[in-house]
Parts: structure tokens; sequence; C-alpha cells
């Protein structure tokens, strides 16, 4: 959908009256609400956070964390992974992972999609 031609309308997924409409500028997708999981994982892997409106919790969001090839041991909080990156000569390997705020306002590193979740259509980009 992002090869569309710059300033042109995109309907979005499923969408007609009263559905969002994805506006591509710059081959960005402007438009920030309406959008299927694919999208709202391109959006966060962007270093945007997403929600979605099918949620129950009001502020809860998720975002993409990046990981790191080589983590120093001084920068793992948890001790037995820095145990880990000890052992592996003062580093380890961190591997891509989606954070998660929850409705109490906690931090969750390591969510995951349900099945509902991956299908939903309900997938909003916050600003």
């Amino acid at each position: 959908m992002t090869n569309l031609p710059v300033g042109r309308r995109a309907r979005g997924p499923r969408s007609g009256a009263g559905k969002a409409m994805l506006l591509v500028l710059n081959s960005k997708i402007e438009k920030r609400s309406c959008l299927p999981f694919g999208l709202a994982i391109k959006a966060m892997k962007k270093g945007r956070r997403v929600t979605r409106a099918g949620w129950n919790g009001k502020y809860m969001w998720r975002c993409y964390g990046q990981g790191n090839p080589a983590c120093p041991a001084e920068q793992v909080w948890n001790p037995h992974t820095r145990a880990i990156a000890l052992a592996n000569g003062g580093a380890a390997p961190v591997l891509r992972y989606i954070i998660l705020e929850t409705a109490s306002g906690e931090i969750l590193m390591g969510w995951l999609a349900s099945q509902s979740g991956m299908l939903a259509e309900d997938w909003t980009i916050l600003p």
C-alpha cells in the first residue's frame, strides 16, 4: 500500500463508511487508526507506540524493543542474566522484543500477541 503516489488516498483494511482512510505521504502511512497487526508491527519497528480500540485498559500501549547484539553485563539488571553476560566475556546478545505498558501503568518486557490480537484490525498508532 505504501507504493501509491504521494498524497493519494487509499482505503484501509475493511474500510468504508465510518472506517479510517490511509493517507500516504512520502511513503509513510499517516492516518493512525483501524490498522491490521502487520502495520502495527511496522509502526513499532519505526519507533512508534501502538494500541487497540478493543482493549479494556484505557492507556495500554505496545512498543518495539530493538534488543542488543552485545549488551554489556553492567547494563543487565537481573543477576541471572548478568551472570550469562559475564560468562560470555562481559556481554550477551539480547533479542528483539515487544514492550507493554499495562492498564496499571507497569512495564512488561516480552509481550506476546494473542491470536485475536494478531487478527484484529483495530490497531492504532499513537502520537
